[in-house]
């Protein structure tokens, strides 16, 4: 995770990535250290934007002057949550852009086309369930949205994401050969291939882990083992929970554990029990509840 996500939009700069994108980021006034989201510009003349977040004044300023001259015809949004829809409605309205995004009604494989870019939308469930990438069909690059962070590699998902789904996404655009990934949270990244990889064996990594500690603790909880991970960080035991639980969510359907019902933080999981000769399982955690589904 970045260790400057909460910096605010007080400075935004603005560079070019590619010949066919720019990139206004965040700057923490204070410092002047990079931070924050990115917002992107596609093409030239007539531009489109993907994910213009927050709906701050000084990124709105920054996007009027970054495409002065220049007329916005799109505004592509990854994904629904979070504060990327109100920015971009505003931004859509005032120059009569059109919006795209999952929540919009687009679908796996629809191009959009300006003067001289194409961008082609990817369904990437994981995150959110409308979650899309964007690739940029004249060059290598893909907009991954909050498909990962370019921070470092990791395959997290929020509270309601399902994160079988963000692994069979990560290795969807893995498979895609792309030479740059642009991220939402982050630097861009250029071995594509590698640093999903990377994300994925993470995953991995951190999957086992909490077995292993479910197997040693006996029946325990999200925010038990969060507790366990990260004792000395101030604030992170929720987002560390949540995290931890998606995992716990994933070794359950898979069989692999067992758990209480109704699911979260603080329900309990633990290895799957063999039945006693009556039929039962102990500790009140059954072979049924294994198939239990996050709720909203």
């Amino acid at each position: 995770m970045s260790p400057f996500a909460d910096v605010a939009f007080t400075q935004c700069a603005v560079e070019a990535i590619s010949p066919f994108a720019r990139r206004i980021m965040a700057v923490d006034g204070a410092c002047s250290r990079p931070a924050g989201l990115r917002t992107y510009i596609v093409g030239h003349g007539e531009v489109a934007l993907v994910d213009p977040d927050p709906a701050s004044g000084p990124l709105m300023q920054a996007i009027l002057e970054a495409t002065e001259g220049e007329r916005i015809t799109h505004v592509l949004i990854s994904h629904s949550h979070g504060r990327r829809s109100p920015l971009g409605a505003q931004l859509a309205e005032r120059f009569g852009a059109d919006v795209v995004s999952g929540a919009a009604g687009l679908r796996d494989g629809e191009r959009i086309y300006g003067r001289d870019w194409t961008l082609e939308a990817i369904e990437t469930p994981g995150h959110t369930p409308d979650h899309f990438a964007f690739a940029l069909v004249e060059e290598e690059t893909v907009f991954s949205g909050d498909l990962v962070t370019g921070w470092s590699p990791e395959a997290i998902t929020p509270p309601g994401g399902d994160l079988s789904a963000l692994l069979g996404s990560i290795r969807r655009i893995q498979q895609e050969r792309f030479e740059r990934l642009a991220p939402a949270h982050g630097p861009v990244r250029y071995d594509v291939a590698g640093y999903l990889h990377d994300c994925l064996e993470d995953a991995a990594r951190r999957e086992r882990r909490i077995a292993a500690m479910v197997s040693a603790y006996g029946p325990t909880s999200a925010w038990r083992l969060a507790t366990q991970i990260s004792p000395t960080l101030r604030g992170r035991s929720a987002a560390e929970a949540h995290e931890i639980l998606a995992h716990l969510v994933r070794l359950t359907s898979r069989g692999d554990l067992v758990s209480t019902l109704p699911l979260g933080v603080f329900a309990q999981f633990a290895a799957k029990p063999r039945a006693t000769a009556s039929g039962r399982y102990p500790l009140g955690i059954s072979g049924q509840d294994s198939g239990a589904r996050l709720s909203a």
